[in-house]
């Protein structure tokens, strides 16, 4: 985490502005998903775990 923002995936040597925001990988992930999920009638279902599938990435790691 660097300034508030949470990160799905940093660059290490690169500016943090370079760096993909958890947010923005959550949008990408569900929406994927769900494009994939659609052939079988299941994009909504699909689209949400695609927006959870990182949640515990907002936590702190030991």
């Amino acid at each position: 985490m660097a300034g508030g923002i949470i990160y799905a995936h940093s660059l290490p040597g690169e500016a943090t502005d370079r760096w993909e925001r958890l947010t923005d990988h959550q949008e990408a992930v569900a929406a994927l998903a769900a494009e994939f999920a659609a052939a079988f009638g299941w994009a909504e279902a699909a689209g949400l775990a695609g927006r959870l599938h990182d949640v515990g990435s907002s936590g702190t790691r030991h």
